[in-house]
């Protein structure tokens, strides 16, 4: 993403569920307001292909504003939400990164502004450096 300078991001938090909601809910607990965020949780009931209409209509109403390429941030590789998302990187760029996490969203969201940073790289090495093992016996003398 750092190669098109030109192309604003448009951060997309998709997951099952209240998860993607409930997550920038609580990373406000540490940002302050988050802002511009399209958040997506499918719901039981709700048809992937509906739920994905209606995400191919925010898509094209935000690609009205200019050039926009979306990172979409979803919570489990193989899961409805994600899966729902690739037939519309026919239509729009779309990067996706599986492996939702807070950690991972809030370094990508604090780095929106950076044009120098690739923000799917970003968001994948966070996730990568996120997993850590405590063990009490680490703690230990």
């Amino acid at each position: 993403m750092g190669s098109d300078a030109h192309m604003r991001t448009q951060l997309v938090v998709c997951s099952h569920g209240k998860y993607a909601e409930g997550l920038v809910a609580a990373s406000e607990m540490i940002l302050g307001p988050v802002e511009g965020v399209l958040v997506y949780g499918l719901m039981p009931g709700v048809s992937p292909d509906v739920w994905r209409e209606q995400i191919a209509a925010d898509f094209t109403r935000v690609s009205y504003q200019g050039e926009v390429r979306f990172l979409v941030l979803g919570d489990l590789f193989g899961g409805s939400p994600c899966s729902a998302m690739i037939p519309l990187m026919h239509s729009f760029e779309i990067d996706i990164v599986t492996g939702l996490n807070l950690g991972m969203f809030l370094e990508v969201y604090s780095s929106l502004g950076d044009k120098d940073v690739d923000l799917a790289q970003l968001a994948q090495d966070t996730y990568q450096n996120s997993c850590v093992v405590l063990r009490s016996s680490d703690f230990r003398e």
